[in-house]
């Protein structure tokens, strides 16, 4: 079954590349919606295919599909930048390809320039300092959807991998403490939700987890 799967999935982004944007976008969002419970499978091979098919997508984020796919890009946008530090290293070029892919449908000239300056695929990436700067760079250009993303982010703190909780608190701590003060009350967050769920974290069994948790919390002194 998981074979099929992901044979399926390869299959699928090999026609992607070929197929005309008026033939995919009336059911681009379906796509969407079957694709993304595959990126959280536990094998490595169907996560990645996954990623893969969906950064195909981009070839019908310009015309006819171009608003639909804007709003799936940026509903699996902390799928794809939590994933970039997956514990598979096929994974990992996905999220990094799709990533790159999807950029200048975003419509953030800085957050091209970035992705293109950091996501290779074949070099190791500092990831913490990745998140730092993506979270200056989505506060600057897309201050009403922060909650969105830090809430998504929230949910992985139940990942069964640890890279995913650790990702996922770093993201929380940089994203609130990179918010300037004249946009905290414009841009949604709630701190004491937040803090609560970094707080849950610290009594997690993993030391990486704790550790990432007390440090995101640490940023959030001027809350």
């Amino acid at each position: 079954m998981l074979f099929r799967s992901m044979e399926a999935m390869r299959g699928l982004a090999k026609v992607f590349e070929l197929v005309d944007e008026s033939c995919v976008a009336p059911i681009l969002v379906n796509i969407c919606h079957r694709i993304r419970p595959a990126f959280e499978k536990d094998h490595e091979d169907i996560r990645s295919a996954s990623f893969n098919l969906f950064g195909t997508l981009h070839r019908f984020g310009n015309d006819q599909g171009a608003s639909i796919f804007y709003e799936q890009i940026h509903n699996n946008f902390p799928a794809l930048f939590l994933h970039v530090n997956d514990e598979s290293e096929l994974v990992r070029k996905a999220c990094k390809k799709a990533l790159k892919n999807f950029a200048p449908l975003m419509k953030a000239q800085p957050l091209v320039d970035f992705f293109n300056d950091v996501l290779d695929e074949e070099r190791e990436l500092n990831y913490n300092e990745f998140l730092n700067r993506l979270s200056a760079i989505l506060i600057e250009h897309f201050p009403e959807r922060l909650n969105f993303y830090v809430m998504t982010s929230i949910e992985f703190y139940k990942s069964h991998w640890t890279c995913l909780r650790v990702g996922a608190a770093a993201f929380t701590g940089f994203a609130l403490g990179n918010v300037p003060a004249e946009k905290k009350h414009a841009v949604g967050l709630n701190p004491s939700i937040i803090t609560a769920a970094l707080i849950g974290l610290l009594k997690q069994k993993s030391p990486d987890v704790r550790a990432e948790a007390a440090a995101a919390m640490s940023l959030l002194h001027h809350y």
